[in-house]
């Protein structure tokens, strides 16, 4: 995965899908309500093997846009690749490492800091601080304290 990766929950049966996102504008109208933009995760269709070279087959699906998280490119210490709205549990020092001291955070954007930082309920710190962590679930998934939501 890179960073230009992006994960949402698909709107038919709320799986994760990944891929590329495209937002989709509603077609102009004359009359009447204009139809809402549609959100979509592209990706190449699994099912589909290409040969000599030709391109893969590529499969849109339809994504809550309340769940489009970022890749980061960053990966935990278990190899987990951490997106955008993950809980993670870190340590800011080799001392608390061994130590059940991790604090929990979620992944934001910072505008302030222009950076991906970790946010807990009272500070943000940037992935630079952070020695170790490992991703624990996300916002929508549940499994989080209702304070980082």
């Amino acid at each position: 995965m890179n960073r230009y990766t992006y994960r949402a929950k698909s709107c038919g049966d709320d799986k994760w899908v990944y891929g590329s996102y495209i937002v989709i504008p509603p077609p102009p109208t004359c009359f009447g309500e204009s139809l809402p933009e549609t959100h979509h995760i592209a990706y190449a269709d699994p099912r589909y093997v290409p040969d000599w070279g030709l391109p893969y087959k590529m499969v849109m699906t339809e994504v809550d846009c309340q769940t489009v998280c970022q890749c980061l490119d960053i990966w935990d210490d278990n190899d987990v690749c951490i997106f955008e709205k993950d809980v993670i549990e870190f340590c800011l020092s080799e001392d608390e490492i061994p130590s059940e001291r991790w604090q929990s955070g979620c992944v934001v954007w910072s505008r302030s800091h222009g950076r991906w930082v970790v946010s807990t309920q009272t500070t943000r710190y940037g992935f630079v601080d952070v020695v170790c962590c490992r991703v624990v679930g996300n916002r929508f998934d549940g499994g989080i304290k209702d304070e980082l939501r």
